[in-house]
């Protein structure tokens, strides 16, 4: 029978956190599985883990890509089950039952993209994160986490998948597209299934790496406006967020603050 659930995993240079992800997938109990993992040919031990662990993956393959897009749609193109899971190499499933609990939820269900809640930090000193789904709000921010929403394949056989020029916010722009394309969005209360931890590309605060994530956005923004006031509002909003955000980096410490939490870490 095909799995239920196509749980895809992107990898580059991930040895410290890979195995940790490797196992909380293949502990699950009570649903039909796979798991692809696809590397973007990494030059650590990274790939002697996924060696380890091939016996437990459905597929697997290592070689240069372009980016964390193009590794999703690989992972894509290979999965069989009705919903996919993107689950990076520094995140991880909280428990065996984590992804059964997530199915009976996703059984009772007509929607197209089901967000969870997520636990997102680090551990022993983490907070737990609830979706906004799909609202006009998205057309600002996202308000969904990849690593604890569910998508049918259908829905990328719809629309396509990834966008592979965008570096840090392809989730974010997928979102917004389905949301355009009427794709049915569903939150949920629970349970919370995923651990995010705070070391992604997408959690950097430094402001060099806040610019390039905005910077993003705004792209994605501008190339989905097609209406003439939402263009005329974004025109408004950005010079003001920028300015917003700014104050906030400089309040709390900017760059300093990024710093020394990398050390802690």
């Amino acid at each position: 029978m095909p799995p239920q659930i196509s749980v895809i995993t992107a990898v580059f240079n991930s040895e410290p956190l890979l195995e940790h992800c490797l196992l909380s997938v293949s502990d699950q109990v009570g649903v039909r599985c796979e798991h692809i993992v696809i590397d973007g040919g990494s030059t650590d031990g990274s790939l002697g883990i996924i060696h380890r662990y091939s016996n437990r993956l459905s597929y697997w393959s290592s070689e240069p890509d372009r980016g964390i897009g193009d590794a999703m749609n690989k992972g894509i193109m290979r999965a069989r089950g009705e919903w996919l899971l993107f689950l990076h190499a520094d995140d991880y499933l909280l428990t065996e039952n984590s992804l059964s609990d997530c199915y009976a939820r996703l059984q009772q269900s007509d929607a197209e993209i089901m967000a969870f809640p997520i636990h997102f930090g680090l551990p022993g000193r983490s907070k737990i994160l609830h979706p906004r789904g799909g609202d006009f709000r998205l057309n600002f921010k996202t308000g969904i986490w990849h690593q604890a929403c569910f998508i049918r394949r259908s829905l990328f056989n719809r629309i396509g998948g990834y966008d592979v020029q965008l570096r840090i916010a392809m989730d974010y722009e997928f979102f917004l597209r389905a949301w355009r394309a009427r794709a049915c969005f569903e939150t949920t209360d629970g349970p919370a299934a995923t651990f995010m931890r705070s070391t992604g590309i997408s959690s950097q605060r430094d402001w060099q790496s806040l610019k390039r994530r905005f910077s993003e956005e705004r792209t994605i923004h501008l190339r989905h406006a097609r209406a003439f006031g939402l263009k005329l509002l974004y025109f408004f909003y950005w010079p003001a967020y920028l300015a917003y955000r700014w104050s906030i980096h400089q309040l709390t410490g900017g760059d300093r603050g990024q710093s020394a939490a990398r050390r802690h870490e």
